[in-house]
């Protein structure tokens, strides 16, 4: 599963009837829906025919009518005074678009008014224009392209977070030229995403380009763009190297489809993990009013009669699948990494947690560019599925040290039960080190603080779990209808979802 990531713009029509005309036959087009993010417009809301809201709504419409699940993008490029501005968009109020582009030059007291104004729409901050060579800004503002953007956005951003009462970041996305996405990646933060015009491929490439910054869409997105504006390449294809419009769409989904961190969503962990097969959900049935499984164990257990028994529950965060891909692990590793400066844990080594945690730590210590160790599991009995019960494991420190007085944080793929915290934890004390805090890509736990320590994640999402004789989930584990282990398993997992 790949996300979408095109941005189609509609400029150039004589009239909001062309271009509804122009919308209706790109959308019938084969291959263009499965790619559509958004639908961009800029000219395209200044017509004689219709206004720009009726434009934007006439087109969700048509949007919702034909199936197609793509945004609204308006690149107005905001640039006024608060008030004018104000005026402008309190206009699109009953229509409001998904993504707005707003210019570096508009005030604090701007966005905050466009916060109020249009809360569900994602602002855009758009710092220098992709048809401006380096060069040229370097001439103008003295610095490069990515330097100038960055500035804008860190100055914008510490001067929003004095006088808004909203938290969070002045702007969810940032319009840069591919060229610019290396740098900003690194030092922007984890939930930006980044909208990157100037997109060529081979196919296209011609001679008089009004872009000067510009390149591949594979590229772009390995560089770390989150949405790629494509129009000539998705609607005209190349006609002077005989490459129809068709042609040229399926050649843009081979090379989205080749991009390695095409399963990353900025701002959204669990979407990531979802783009790289790693959520799972039991199926429900309307009918019956209930789960119908396959269940899951989790690692955590409680005491029955007959022993330890593992918990279970019908949701699974198989991090394993983000882990694997380089993308999605440094993106997880850099949410991280900023929540363990915001809470200014002190770090002088992490530890992964095995096995889990492992790839996640060195990741994370990569980030804050610290030692990172690992511990090792060794089982210690067998499980027995027929009785509920997983294998039991000791963990050990066998191939890193800890030295007395290191500051650690613990890092693990998922948190809940904290079984494996504790004897972790009781391993890095026995050393005379000190645990500054806990460290997860998913807190299911429903605790934000665990023994005094804080629990730190990408994403904190309290998930239910039960006993084996819950009578929520009795019907399944009589019937033996749950996975014991679903990361083997997984193939499993994700064919019952399939099927719901």
């Amino acid at each position: 599963m790949k996300r979408k990531v095109v941005i189609l713009p509609l400029d150039g029509y004589r009239d909001a009837a062309a271009l509804y005309a122009a919308l209706d036959e790109l959308l019938a087009a084969p291959g263009l829906g499965d790619q559509l993010a958004y639908v961009k417009l800029n000219d395209g809301v200044h017509n004689d025919d219709a206004g720009g809201p009726a434009i934007v709504r006439e087109i969700r419409l048509n949007l919702a009518s034909g199936g197609f699940k793509a945004g609204i993008f308006l690149d107005l490029k905001i640039n006024d005074v608060s008030a004018t501005m104000e005026n402008v968009l309190k206009k699109y109020v009953e229509c409001p678009p998904d993504i707005l582009t707003v210019t570096s030059l508009v005030s604090v007291e701007g966005i905050i008014k466009l916060r109020r104004l249009l809360p569900d729409t994602k602002l855009a901050l758009l710092s220098m224009l992709t048809d401006i060579p380096a060069a040229e800004c370097a001439a103008r503002f003295g610095m490069k392209p990515e330097v100038k953007i960055y500035n804008d956005y860190m100055n914008i951003s510490a001067v929003y977070k004095e006088k808004a009462e909203i938290p969070g970041e002045p702007f969810e996305m940032v319009v840069c030229s591919p060229h610019e996405l290396p740098f900003l990646k690194k030092n922007l933060p984890a939930s930006c995403e980044f909208i990157v015009p100037g997109i060529r491929d081979q196919w296209m490439t011609k001679k008089d380009e009004h872009q000067k910054r510009i390149t591949g869409v594979k590229k772009a997105l390995d560089m770390g763009a989150t949405y790629v504006v494509m129009g000539a390449q998705m609607t005209r294809g190349n006609p002077e190297k005989g490459i129809s419009p068709a042609e040229s769409r399926k050649f843009t989904e081979g090379e989205i489809n080749a991009a390695k961190a095409n399963v990353v969503v900025p701002g959204d962990p669990l979407a990531t993990l979802k783009f790289c097969g790693g959520y799972y959900k039991s199926p429900f049935s309307e009918e019956a009013g209930r789960y119908v499984g396959p269940l899951v164990a989790y690692a955590g257990t409680y005491e029955s009669g007959n022993g330890p028994k593992n918990y279970v529950g019908f949701e699974y965060f198989n991090f394993s699948r983000a882990e694997s891909q380089p993308a999605a692990r440094s993106y997880f590793a850099k949410l991280i990494s900023e929540e363990i400066k915001k809470a200014n844990l002190s770090c002088d080594v992490v530890i992964g947690a095995p096995m889990g945690g492992i790839l996640l730590a060195g990741a994370i210590g990569k980030a804050l560019n610290c030692r990172t160790i690992f511990a090792e599991k060794k089982v210690t009995a067998l499980g027995i599925p027929a009785d509920g019960i997983k294998e039991q494991s000791r963990q050990i420190i066998d191939r890193h040290e800890i030295f007395s007085g290191d500051n650690v944080v613990i890092v693990e793929d998922v948190c809940n039960n904290f079984s494996t915290t504790q004897k972790l934890k009781e391993l890095i004390e026995e050393q005379g080190a000190r645990v500054s805090g806990i460290v997860c890509a998913f807190n299911r736990s429903g605790k934000t603080e665990w023994n005094g320590l804080p629990v730190l994640s990408a994403l904190y999402i309290p998930t239910e779990q039960f006993e084996q004789n819950d009578p929520q989930v009795f019907h399944l584990v009589e019937q033996g209808n749950i996975i014991w282990k679903p990361k083997v398993e997984w193939k499993k997992l994700l064919e019952a979802m399939e099927e719901e």
